[in-house]
Order: structure tokens, then C-alpha cells, then sequence
């Protein structure tokens, strides 16, 4: 995955967070080299081990998107809205954006509400 450059001003959190994707990637080609060589059954489990990292991975994502919303950091950020963020940022389509927004806002008004 290769990320264009933002265009909001860049920051030493976007050279951290490309350093981590860099990481991410280097990691991902010595994945696929792995994932040649394991059995069916390891490879089963591992796929099983894997959305269930996706799953908690997707709820970070939403808590710290709707800190965002609740802060308001994408106005600091230069962008109109979170969806403008979401999907001129963080290069979500449309659709995505707009999944992520309504997941966020159900997931919030859940953990309210509990």
C-alpha cells in the first residue's frame, strides 16, 4: 500500500505514520513469502487469527474517528468535515467514509447508552 502525500500540512506524525506503513509493507512481502510454505490447517487458523486482528483493528479506527468527529480536530486540520477528512486524508472512497461514519455514530451511541 502506497500512501499519496496528504493535503493537509504534513506533520511529524504523517513521517511517523509512513515509516510504520513502510514497516507494514516490508512485513506483508515476507508474509507472502510464509504464507506459500505453511499447511492448509495453519493456514486456516492463521486467516481465523487475522479478522479477528481486522475486527479490533476496524474498532480502533472508529473510536479514534469519532474522538475526531467529537473534537472537531478535522476543522484544526483544515478539512469541512469528517467524511471530507476521511475520504481526502485518509483516502477512504466514498462509501467507506460513509460506512465508517454510520458504524462510528451506532458504536457511539452504544457505548453511551451502556
Amino acid at each position: 500500500m502506497i500512501c499519496t502525500q496528504p493535503e493537509a500540512p504534513r506533520s511529524s506524525i504523517d513521517a511517523s505514520i509512513e515509516k510504520r506503513l513502510r514497516s507494514v509493507e516490508k512485513g506483508n512481502r515476507c508474509a507472502q513469502k510464509h504464507i506459500r510454505e505453511i499447511s492448509d490447517n495453519d493456514l486456516v487458523s492463521e486467516l481465523q487469527l487475522a479478522m479477528c486482528g481486522e475486527r479490533s483493528m476496524t474498532i480502533k479506527v472508529l473510536h479514534r474517528l469519532n474522538e475526531m468527529s467529537r473534537r472537531r480536530l478535522y476543522l484544526k486540520l483544515g478539512y469541512s468535515s469528517l467524511f471530507d477528512y476521511c475520504t481526502r486524508h485518509l483516502k477512504y472512497s466514498a462509501s467507506a467514509a460513509h460506512a465508517h461514519r454510520v458504524a462510528g455514530t451506532i458504536s457511539s451511541h452504544s457505548v453511551r447508552g451502556a
